[in-house]
């Protein structure tokens, strides 16, 4: 059995394939909510009990998916997943509430039986021994919240600078942790660019499928698109198309209330398109897609749109951000 990861009329779903004839042989699906076990997670093993035991970058976890006599007719189901406590370190779980368990992983590599209640005396060994290694090797500090660690790269790694100039080409494959930190935060993109009025391409983007921005022109009309976890996209478009000649582009995000913002487009100083972005994404938005300038690489942040990298097709002169203090 193999096993693959997609998403289908909003929910994702694990699949199971026979591996010689690539027949489904069984389907796990999950609700609309449930963007945290799209593909951060790939299945490791059916347990016993018909639950699942999920591997990703973050945890691994085991996910309840309802009575092991009757899993098999609850597959289809959309009540299917529940998800129980994460079994490995990462995630946002509260080090105070961690419950150890105990395994003998070369009888039991599944990890299926847990053993702490029938030997407590070597799980308070085992925690110790843990515990003298993470000293001995500068583990610690641990820090078990995954959305507040990436916040804290920014903060160390990131520039202090509110504005942000980038000349292309060579401003690619930068790391999102050291682009300009525009999440939930009044700022401006302006481009300055030259067309002959055929143009296609990204004017700069940060992220990529699982979510992010990109401001780009496909078919000479400029456009906004932000990625709210691929689950909402919301595309703000010119009015009017770009005529050939030298033009700025200015793009205005303004924070309001709560997490939204509104977002204007304006071609020369004319305003020629406006919107509202009902959620933001307020973490990372991906853990290996890059900031780039006059391309997208890897993963595109409009997949309907356009397909990376999208290389902008003429003259871009430069790109400017410009952040409102914090």
């Amino acid at each position: 059995m193999i096993y693959a990861a997609h998403k289908v009329s909003g929910d994702y779903q694990f699949v199971g394939l026979d591996f010689h004839t690539g027949e489904v042989k069984a389907r796990w699906i999950f609700p609309d909510d449930s963007r945290v076990w799209n593909t951060v997670y790939g299945v490791l093993a059916i347990l016993e009990d018909g639950d699942l035991l999920l591997g990703g970058a973050f945890a691994i976890k085991r996910v309840n998916v309802g009575d092991g006599n009757k899993t098999k007719q609850k597959l289809e189901g959309r009540d299917a997943a529940r998800q129980s406590d994460a079994l490995g370190p990462g995630g946002d779980f509260d080090f105070d509430q961690d419950v150890c368990e105990l395994y003998n992983i070369n009888e039991d590599p599944a990890e299926t039986n847990d053993l702490a209640a029938k030997n407590p005396q070597k799980l308070e060994e085992l925690k110790k021994k843990w515990d003298e290694e993470a000293v001995k090797y500068n583990v610690y500090p641990l820090y078990d919240d995954v959305a507040k660690r990436a916040a804290n790269v920014t903060a160390i790694f990131g520039t202090k600078s509110n504005t942000f100039t980038y000349y292309p080409p060579g401003a690619e494959f930068i790391a999102e942790a050291t682009s300009p930190p525009v999440k939930n935060r009044s700022h401006t993109i302006m481009a300055s660019v030259e067309t002959d009025g055929r143009t296609d391409g990204v004017i700069t983007a940060c992220g990529g499928y699982f979510s992010g921005y990109t401001l780009y022109v496909k078919n000479n009309i400029v456009t906004y698109a932000y990625n709210y976890y691929d689950e909402k996209y919301t595309r703000i478009q010119s009015s009017a198309p770009l005529k050939p000649g030298k033009h700025e582009i200015t793009l205005v995000y303004d924070k309001q209330e709560g997490d939204t913002a509104k977002v204007t487009l304006s071609i020369d100083g004319k305003q020629v398109g406006e919107g509202a972005l009902d959620n933001v994404v307020l973490s990372k938005y991906s853990i290996s897609e890059p900031f780039d300038v006059g391309v997208d690489n890897g993963g595109s942040v409009a997949r309907t749109e356009y397909a990376s990298p999208f290389s902008f097709s003429d003259k871009l002169d430069w790109v400017r951000f410009d952040l409102s203090p914090e």
